[in-house]
Formats: C-alpha cells, structure tokens, sequence
C-alpha cells in the first residue's frame, strides 16, 4: 500500500458501511474540478482516501445535541475547504509570482542545487531582468515557506522535477502537477535580494498525483520504487522518473511529463483535514458523543461531577511551578476538560511540559496540537533539559517529514533501550523531609491564627510594631487578664475599639486633660443630670452658707462645739432632737444625775449584772427613776427610755463639752428640715459622683474639701449632660472587662483620635504576653536553625525534580521494554521505517500498525491541527488532548483532535489575535494578507463552555515599564512579575524624523526610510553588544519589514556579524516579519516598528492596515508580547499625530495611548516603589529605618503589582543589592514550602538580586543583630 494513501484501503469514492452516497460530505472541490470522479475529487486536494470509520458504542443522545453537533460539522467542513486556497499539487498556480521557474536556469548551477550543495540564485538566474524577477518571488516562496512552517507547522517550500499534464474527461481546465518534491530552504544573502537555495536529500513522488491516477485510471503505482528511478548511480537525475510514469500512464489520455524544474509551496494536508473531518463526522453520534465538541457546536451538555482531591499532588513534575500552573496541572489531573488562560511569558510551556511529564508516568498517552514550530521547540528544549525530550516526537508531512518521524521514533527507541535502571523511585530523601517538615511547621506556627482571638503570633508582633510607630504613639500599660482576652477575638477587638472611639467623641471625658470629675458619674437620665447640675450650682450659689446661717439662728444663745462636717450637722440636729423628744418624758434633772445605777436597776432580770445592787437598793433605784417622770402617762419600758437619756447625756457632753445641761432651741424643726433637704441632696448627688467607693462622703468631708469638691463639679458644667449619653455604652464596655483601660484613658484625657490606637496597643500587648513570650514553640525559635532548614531545603527540593524526572523515565523504560516484548517485530519495522529514505511509512502507518508500541514508546505526539488527519489513523484516541497557542487555532481545524482525546486542555491567551485563514500560496504583494478572514477561534468558542484556569505570574523576565504597558493596554493590571535590578528600562521609544509617501495600491504612508534606516542601525547595535541575547523586528505592515530586511541585508555586507545573526540555523535567528507573522516569535530584545507615517505635507493617513481591522488591538498586543525582556518602538509619528476624534478602530486607539504613555513617561509612571504601608510590614519598615541610620541605602516596596520585594538594600560598595523579605504576610500566602523557600528566592536571584531572608521573630526579638547580619552582607559580594 502508498505510504501517501494515509487513510489507506478503500477507495475515496466508496461509501461508508451504512451510508448512501447522497448522505456522504465531499471533501471539498474547486472550479476546475467539476466532473471529476469522487475519488478524484479528494485528490485534487490532496486528500487521501477515508476508510471505514468504527462505529463507537455511544450513549443515546438528545436529538438537539445531534442536530448541533451535524450543523456545525458542515460549517466546519466548509471552513477547512476554504482555508489554504486551491491545491497546487495537481493545478498549477496561475500567477507566475507564485512559483520560482528554473527551467531554463544554467545547466552548473542546476547541477549543483540537485546535488544537494547550497547555490545562489544568481548562480542559477543569470540574466539580470530575469534575475531581479527570479529575486522577487523567491523573497516571497521563502516567506511564505517560513509562514508556513513556524505559523502552521506546515511543509514548506519544494522544488519540483518535472510536471504532468493530461486531458480530463470533464475538467474546466487541464491539470498541471508536479512529479518529483525535493524540500528546499531558502535563505537571502547579500543585500540585492539574492538567496541561498538548498535541497533536501530525500526524493518524494507527488501524493496527490497518484492518489488521482489510482482513483480516476485505477492505476497502482509503487512510489518508492518510482522515486528511486531518480537517482541511478547516486547521481539524482528525474529523467527516468519522468519516462517511466509517462509509460505508466499510456492509458491516461493526453498524459504528458515536461522537464520543468519550479520551486514554490504546496498544499500538502487540507485535503486530509477534510476527510478526516468527513470521516470522523459519517457516524454523527461519534462526534456528538464528545462532551467538548457538542458544546463547541452550540449543544447543551451535562455539568461534569466534582472531581475528588489528589493525593499526590507532585507526582510527575519535572520542572518548577508556580501556584498558578500547579492549580492548572491539578485540575487538568482530576480528569476534567479545561481552558488554560495563559499570556505570554506565563509558563505555558512549562504547565504544557508537566503535564505530559505527569501523564507519561501514570502510563496515559498525550495529543500535544500547535500550529507554532517555535513552542515546540520551546517544549522539546524544556523537556529536555530534564532529559525527557523523547517523550514528545513531532509528526511531520511531506517525505523528509515522514523520515524525521521515522528517526525520532527510533531516538526514542533507542533512549529507552539504553537507559538502565535509575532508583528514580527514591524521590523524598529524609533530609528533605525534614527541612520541609520544619519549614511548614514554622510556618503553621507563626501565621496559623491562635483562638479565641483569631490572630496569629505573626500578626501580634507586626501589630505591636505598627503601633509603636504611630504618631502620637499609644502609652497604656493597662494589659488585660487571660479570662477577659479570651472572650474578645479579633472582631469583638474592632467592636470594643469603636464603641470607645464613640465614647471619646460623645465626651465620656474630657480630652487632652485628666480632670474630668463626672467621667463615671451614675446619670441615667436627662433628668437626673438637670438635678446634679441643680446641686451642684446651689452648693456653688451658697447653699451651705445658708444652711449655716439658720444653723447659728436657731441655736443662738446655745454653746455649740465646732461642727467642721454635714454630718456633723446631723448629727447635732439628731442629738438634740432626741434629747427633745427625753425631756417630753423626764425632767430637765435626768441630765444633772449619773444614770448608769437607774439604767441597772430596771434592766429585766436577764440583762441585770451579775454583781448589781440587791432587791433593796433596786427598789430604792426604781424609785428615784420614776421620780424623774413629768406628770402624764409612765414610758411603756423605763428601762429604755432611760437607757436613751443616758446616751443622749454623753452625746450632748460629746457635742458641748461637761457641765451644763442640753438646750432644745425653739425652731429647732426649722433647722431640721433645712438640713434634711440639704443632706438629701448630698446624697444624692454623693451617690451618683465616681469613686464613691474609694473617697470620703460628701458630708463627712470638712468645709474646705466639700468646697474644693464643689469647685471641681462647677468647672465642667457641660460634661454633666454628657454622662446619661455615655453611661449605657460605658457599663458596656466595663461589663466586657475593659474597665482598668477605660479609666486609664479617662484619666490621661486621650482623644477620641487616639483611643482606638490605645485598645489595639492594649489587646495586642497582652496577646503578645499571652501567645508569643510564653508560647514554648516560639520562645525555642532559633533563626539560625530555620535558615540551615532552608537552605538544605532549596538544595534537596531541587534535587526532588530530578529525582521525578528519573523516575517518569524508569517508568516509560519499562512500559515501552513490556510493550516491545509483547510485540518483537516493531523495532525491526520502526528502524527499518528510519533507514529506508526511499520509501518511508507515514507516521499513520506506522501508528496503525504499532500503536500500543509508540504509545509505550513515546507518551505524546506533537502534531499541527492541519496535519493531523494526514498523520493519524481516524480511530486514534488520546488520554489527554493539548492544543497550545489555542487563541490562534480555528474551531475548524481543531475539532478532529478534540474528538480524538478523553479529556482536552486548550492554552491560549483571549487577547492574542485570533485565527484567519491563509494560502499556501506566496502572496503577489504586501497587503494581501490583509484581506484574510478571521475565523472562528476554539479559544473563543470554548471560553463559554469550559472552566478556566488563569496564568498571571510573568516569568520572562519582563519587568518595569513593559508590564506596566502591558497591564494597561492589554491585560487590565492581572499581570504579575517580580523586580529585576537592571536600570536599563524595559520599554523605551526611539522618535525619528522621518515622512514617505503612500505605496502604490495603498492610502497610508506605511513604511519612512528615516525609521528603516533607524530600525537597521538599531539591529546592528545590539548584534554587535549583545551577541548572547537574541533579537527580532515586527512591524505593523508588511511592506515595512520588507525594507528593513532589505536594509538589514545591505548591511550585513559590511557586518560579518550582522550577516552571521541574519543567517544564524539557531533557533532564534534575528528576523523582521510583519506583526501578522509573529504569533510564534519570541526573542530577548524586540523592535516594534510602527512605520506609519506622515506624508511630506504633515499629514497622517488614517488607514492603518490590519492594525486598524477587526481585531487590531490584538495584533498590537501581539507585538508588545514578543520579548522576553525589552521592546523598543521606533516611530516617526507620535500621539499628537493621531486625532482620537478620528480614530474609529481598537488597533489605532491603543496604538496611540501607547505611544502617548512613552512620550510622557507613564509608561514607568507606575511607582516602582509602593505607597501602600500594607506592602510592608511594620517590623519590615522599622527594619528599613535602622539599615538607613546604619548607612545603607534602602528602597521599600520595590516592583509594581502584586509582586514586590519588600526592601532593596544596597551597600553602594559595589556588592550585589539585596532583597529583604521578611517571612510576613506574603510569605505565607505562598501555598508550599518549595514556593516561599525556593522558588521565590530563586526567582529573584535569576533576576539579579541576592535574596536575604529575616526571620520577623528574631527582628522582634533582637533588631540589632538582624540589623549588623544584613549590613555584613552588603558589604561583601555573593
């Protein structure tokens, strides 16, 4: 069977088991090939023929499904017919500037090329108008070449021996296909357009041409053996071919093989996309079935269950991965479908290599799907510098593309052969464990929060910190006990803080003094402030004086003792009272005699004393005591009554001294109730004044205190109607235990401004009393130890992903050593597929043939989405389908890959340009590109129907003014990148001087020689500075990188270095391609040439090409994302040249903000030191104080965005700058210890710092010594 007959078998034109011809998709048809047989048909296209696809078990499925599913396959269908424009390997192109004619070149130089030597077209094109034509469309076979092979990972250009012609039975016109495919290279050299040309050794018989004599004259005819006609005595001479197919073909009327020598590119596999499609959608629920492609078709389909958690969260990891990638690879490994949303620089390719690493070891098999050879390489180079790049062979059409498949699946081979057995298994060495264990626990420890509080001893110290540098800084020292920190947490702290902010502003007390003497006065009401005010203002008007005043007028005459108190008072107006209320009972007498012998002898017998009077002398005494009655009715109990005037006798003689009687003043009622009023009052008022319990009553204090006590209460009259306002809250704030601080803020008189300060420097404190200096965890801590920890760490953990790359290959050694001795004939048939170069099988064959042996063999294949039905069998399912550079992959194109895997994973970035459709065919002029359609894009398309998982954290090193652009214009500030030290900027504007005039076909000045010339001396600089960092140009017009490369090649004449960086075979070249070319570009340094410009009138022309279609703003961010660390634009015109009011499209506005942000600066206008004290912490920006008062030069915040380097110290010795991160806040944000102690320092030393971490215990604990650690390290280089 032809190894070209990729779907092999059956005829094209038959139709599926089960299908009528009428039901049956065309693989698609062009003018010219109306009439033609079926089968013919498809090989006008290329088209292989479709075997009988297996009809797949497939549950039942909803009639709506199916309909979406067959409406959207012909959309499809029609879609992959149109892309790549009419097939070239059967109808000759009808532009003589499509194709390179060296027919009639000199006879040497033809010599030469099919020996397979490099030979200049000058060489073979002698005369100079046939040369410059022949200069022309070889610039434009070799662009398009490069398009084709880098944008679409297609084949490229061909030289073709030999082309036949025949007469169709029914044909519009007369085929004309080229016999013999020989792959070329073409590289430009000097700077008058002339190219290198260079053929490849292997021989390939036009597919295409025998696919239509098989299908329309039945012919079978062997194209190894025919292709090794072309090479009689190892000479390659396509006579013998040409004779022996026309002898062949003697029934095929009018069949005719011209000697004709031409070069172009062809149409290798739009054919065999069409038919796999065609193949893949004859059973409509196959394709139906496929959750992804049902709902890419519009279809509704059932929400996937939840998936459950890993358990080995690394296994099979290789290379290093940030937090956002390990959440993509996650993901994608609890087995549902997913969108990665991955900008540029991101680590597409390293989440893209993890995964394939990852299912290689749990023996699944990966469809790796990308139009870009560029990732690829970027892949393969990845994986190999782990030692896993055999894991991925690249599968490639076209002959040479069949033998390299052949070699690499060989290369495989031969790896897993050779490999012996690693302890690969071993990946968790007991030091590594260890230091991670302590590294977690540390972490645990310090940052997990402490209950009740809700705060974590990390945020107790920093908090302690940041008060201390508070201005005015709190002073309490009121720390609360255990039982009443225990009952407020955090948010009970927020709540308590507020309530005495609250109290302070209503006037609890008063601020910036101590003397408030109503804070704490028990006012309830309005009512009872309006009667303390009222008190307050009588004993301030006189109160006392009056009450004195009638004190001395009704005792006038009457001997007083000095009465210094109230109390005393009462205590007069008591004695006399009673003394008034004896003598209504006895006679004034009872005052003049010793009462105590009365008192006994008419006590009752029980309370008489045991040596008192006898019966007789009681008598004698009761006697004499009745004497002493005034007339009237006897008291009911003498023995009382007279106990009472014998207290009243020595009260009196206590009041008025000894000698003389007690005086009752007739108004003495006048004075008792004065003072009963006034003493009420007083109490009152006493009982409601603070501190009752720790002063003296207000009666009981002598006339100067009491007034002093007045003074103070006049004072502050207006704090009287604030207590009833307070009280409640106060009781509050007291009930919770907050009392001692209330009252310490009282008494200092702190403003409302302060108080809050004042409870959190309290609550904190006393956390920190309780959780850091007694806590055994905390009080062991030894930075020293934690430090070693860390650095054994970084170094094993390191050594762990070797570790997982040896074993992921132990494991593929060994499935592929079973597979391959479960089927012994397949080494043989691969190595024999590798060393025949004459007749190769395709990748499908051998697929077919030894699937389980190469899926074994090599996890994951890499194919273009254009390629793949020439290159896998129809029934070939993946575990895992990938499709990189989504966003610029047609639905179309991508469907029949999709359908292929279990579970499918596209990564893109939505604000890349999406797909447009293309030609094979070179373009006559510069614009024509502008008119190819957009197409629907499976990014686009699936974004709606498929989870996301988004790559923010940029790893190129892009820093500075670029993210800045970059967040600005394209990605709404979600990039993140850590600081670089460079001061070299990363974004920076080249204005040159410059007018031209509009193109011919043009209504826009696209290219000026001022910036070309600009552009070139700029390449030049960096070749010659720079020769380690790869550079590349993109312009905004093709016409424009027409004449810098142009440019560029007339220098290189006099620049053997320039020449060199021109001609470089390395992977990053330095090349100029138009921005529509540059999906897959990406160097270090990238110049965006804008090249539109003013005309010499002043004016600027409004058309803007491509930049100003549908989509422009996305082919700006294209360009902006090319470089891995610097972009220079290069204009002549600026922002001011571009009227906003008149810029209608996307692409022409953000070109102009763009170029307004680098003329004023805004572009590094983003403050690449943070303002937000929440950046850095507290202990971090005292840290920062004492390195300055140590003499260092200290930057904090440093970077933009998220991720900062929380202070750059340097020396200015000429030591490496350090970056100074305390374990805070960011650090334990990070989710694993290989993320805070490895891959974040190891980031930043990648970018130039020398990483210092500082444990914010030992700051706490020990500043100074933190302070001389650091100092010593930036005096001394790394």
């Amino acid at each position: 069977m032809s190894p070209f007959r990729v779907f092999g078998g059956r005829r094209a034109d038959a139709p599926v088991p089960g299908e009528t011809r009428a039901e049956r998709p065309l693989a698609g048809s062009t003018d010219p090939e109306d009439g033609m047989p079926a089968g013919a048909r498809d090989s006008a296209s290329g088209a292989p023929s479709s075997p009988a696809v297996p009809k797949r078990p497939v549950p039942e499925l909803p009639t709506e499904r199916l309909a979406a599913v067959r409406a959207a396959t012909r959309e499809w269908t029609a879609t992959l017919v149109e892309v790549g424009g009419p097939n070239n390997l059967l109808w000759a192109a009808e532009a003589p500037a499509h194709v390179l004619d060296l027919t009639l070149a000199h006879p040497a130089g033809l010599t030469r090329l099919a020996a397979g030597n490099p030979t200049r077209l000058s060489d073979l094109v002698r005369e100079p108008k046939s040369l410059a034509q022949a200069r022309v469309s070889a610039s434009r076979i070799r662009a398009k070449a490069s398009e084709l092979v880098e944008e679409h990972g297609l084949t490229g250009a061909c030289v073709a021996y030999g082309t036949a012609t025949w007469t169709p039975t029914h044909a519009a016109r007369v085929p004309a296909a080229p016999v013999l495919l020989r792959a070329c290279t073409l590289r430009p050299v000097g700077g008058e357009g002339d190219h290198l040309l260079e053929l490849a050794d292997g021989v390939e018989v036009n597919p295409a041409l025998l696919q239509y004599l098989n299908a329309a004259a039945s012919l079978q005819v062997d194209p190894g053996a025919l292709a090794a006609l072309a090479w009689p005595e190892g000479v390659f001479a396509p006579r013998q071919v040409h004779e022996e197919l026309t002898a062949l073909c003697s029934s095929v009327p009018g069949f005719t093989v011209a000697p004709t020598v031409t070069a172009t590119t062809f149409t290798y596999s739009k054919a065999a996309s069409v038919a796999d499609l065609a193949a893949l959608g004859a059973h409509g629920e196959a394709l139906a079935a496929h959750d992804v492609v049902a709902a890419l078709a519009g279809a509704p389909v059932p929400q996937p269950r939840t998936a459950p958690p890993l358990q080995d969260h690394g296994r099979g990891l290789v290379l290093d991965t940030d937090p956002d990638q390990q959440a993509a690879i996650e993901a994608v490994r609890r087995g549902g479908h997913l969108v990665i949303d991955a900008p540029p620089g991101t680590g597409a390719t390293q989440t893209i290599a993890n995964l394939i690493s990852t299912y290689a070891a749990d023996g699944r098999s990966v469809l790796l799907v990308s139009e870009s050879r560029d990732s690829l390489r970027s892949l393969t180079a990845r994986l190999d510098s782990v030692g896993l790049g055999s894991l991925v062979v690249e599968l490639a059409d076209g002959h040479d593309g069949h033998l390299a498949t052949a070699a690499r699946f060989v290369g495989a081979l031969d790896a897993v052969l050779a490999q012996e057995s690693p302890d690969g298994d071993r990946v968790s060495a007991p030091a590594h464990t260890a230091a991670r264990e302590a590294l977690e626990a540390h972490v645990a420890l310090f940052h997990e929060p402490r209950r009740p509080a809700g705060v974590s001893p990390a945020e107790i110290i920093d908090a302690v910190a940041d008060l201390a540098d508070a201005d005015p800084a709190p002073r309490t020292k009121v720390r609360l006990p255990r039982e009443v920190l225990d009952g407020i947490p955090l948010d009970g702290a927020r709540r308590h803080a507020a309530a005495l902010e609250e109290l302070a502003a209503l006037g609890a007390w008063d601020a910036g003094t101590s003397e408030d003497p109503w804070f704490g006065a028990d006012l309830e009401t309005e009512d009872d402030a309006a009667r303390a005010q009222a008190i307050v203002s009588g004993l301030a008007a006189g109160r006392v004086e009056d009450l004195q005043a009638t004190m001395t007028e009704v005792f006038v005459g009457i001997r007083l003792p000095a009465l210094p108190t109230v109390s005393s008072w009462g205590r007069l107006l008591h004695t006399v009272g009673e003394v008034r209320q004896t003598l209504e009972t006895f006679r004034t007498e009872v005052f003049d005699l010793p009462l105590t012998e009365l008192v006994d002898a008419t006590a009752p017998a029980a309370q008489r004393r045991p040596d008192g009077p006898g019966w007789w002398s009681r008598w004698r005494l009761r006697r004499q005591a009745r004497s002493l009655l005034r007339p009237g009715p006897p008291p009911p109990d003498l023995h009382a009554a007279l106990a009472r005037a014998h207290e009243q006798r020595s009260a009196w003689r206590d009041l008025a001294g000894p000698g003389g009687r007690p005086e009752i003043p007739p108004a003495l009622d006048v004075a008792a109730e004065s003072y009963a009023a006034f003493a009420a009052d007083l109490d009152w008022l006493d009982d409601r004044l603070p501190g009752a319990a720790e002063r003296a009553s207000l009666v009981d204090l002598d006339r100067a205190e009491l007034d002093a006590v007045v003074a103070r209460l006049t004072a502050a009259p207006e704090r009287i109607d604030v207590v009833p306002r307070v009280r409640g809250l106060l009781e509050e704030v007291r009930a919770c235990g907050l009392g001692p601080l209330v009252e310490d803020l009282a008494a200092r008189g702190v403003p409302a401004g302060a108080v809050g300060r004042e409870l959190w420097l309290c609550w904190w404190s006393s956390l920190a009393d309780e959780h850091v200096l007694t806590d055994a965890g905390l009080t062991e801590f030894s930075g020293a130890d934690l430090r070693a920890h860390a650095a054994t760490f970084a170094v094993t953990d390191a050594a762990t992903l070797t570790a997982q790359a040896r074993l992921v290959r132990t494991l593929v050694r060994d499935r592929a050593r079973t597979a391959l001795a479960e089927h012994p004939g397949a080494e043989r048939d691969l190595r024999e597929a590798a060393a025949n170069d004459r007749h190769t099988p395709s990748p499908r064959d051998l697929l077919a043939t030894h699937a389980g042996v190469l899926q074994a063999l090599v996890p994951c294949l890499a194919v273009s989405p254009y390629a793949l039905g020439a290159l896998l069998p129809v029934d070939h399912d993946r575990d895992l389908v990938i499709i990189d550079d989504a966003h610029r992959v047609a639905t179309a194109a991508a469907v029949c890959a999709i359908a292929r895997g279990r579970q499918v994973v596209l990564v893109g970035d939505p604000a890349q340009p999406g797909p447009t459709s293309f030609t094979t065919a070179p373009a006559t002029t510069s614009r024509e590109r502008e008119g190819s359609p957009a197409l629907l894009g499976v990014l686009d398309a699936a974004l709606p129907v498929l989870p996301v998982q988004t790559l923010r954290r940029l790893h190129r090193g892009v820093q500075g003014e670029l993210v800045t652009v970059l967040n600005d214009l394209v990605y709404d500030g979600q990039l993140r990148a850590l600081p670089g030290v460079a001061d070299a900027p990363t974004m920076r504007h080249e204005r040159v001087d410059g007018v031209g005039m509009a193109l011919e076909g043009s209504s826009a000045v696209e290219t000026t020689s001022a910036e070309v010339e600009r552009v070139a001396e700029l390449v030049a600089e960096h070749v010659a500075a720079n020769p380690d960092r790869s550079c590349g140009v993109v312009t905004l017009s093709e016409a424009h990188a027409e004449r810098i490369e142009a440019a560029l090649l007339r220098a290189a004449q006099s620049r053997p270095d320039l020449a060199a960086a021109l001609a470089s075979h390395g992977p990053e070249p330095t090349v100029v391609l138009p921005v529509e070319q540059a999906g897959s570009l990406v160097r270090d340094e990238v110049i965006l040439a804008v090249g539109y410009g003013r005309t010499p009138h002043g004016r600027v022309l409004r058309h803007f090409g491509a930049l100003g279609g549908n989509g422009g703003e996305h082919l700006l961010a294209r360009a902006l994302t090319r470089a891995r660390h610097r972009v220079t634009v290069v204009s002549s015109i600026g922002a001011e040249d571009l009227d906003p009011e008149r810029l209608r499209s996307a692409g022409p506005q953000r070109l102009r903000e763009l170029l307004a942000a680098l003329a004023t600066g805004s572009a590094s206008a983003a403050p690449t030191v943070g303002t937000s004290a929440l950046e850095v912490s507290a202990l971090g920006r005292q840290l920062a104080g004492r390195l300055r008062q140590a003499g260092l030069t200290v930057r904090e915040n440093v970077g933009s965005g998220a991720d900062r380097v929380e202070l750059a110290v340097s020396s200015g010795l000429g030591a490496q700058e350090l970056a100074v991160e305390t374990d805070g806040a960011a650090y334990a944000a990070l989710p694993t210890a290989r993320d805070r102690d490895r891959l974040r320092p190891a980031e930043l030393e990648r970018l130039g710092w020398r990483h210092v971490r500082v444990w914010m215990l030992d700051l706490y604990r020990d500043p100074a010594r933190e302070v001389a650690r650091i100092v010593a390290l930036s005096e001394h280089p790394s």
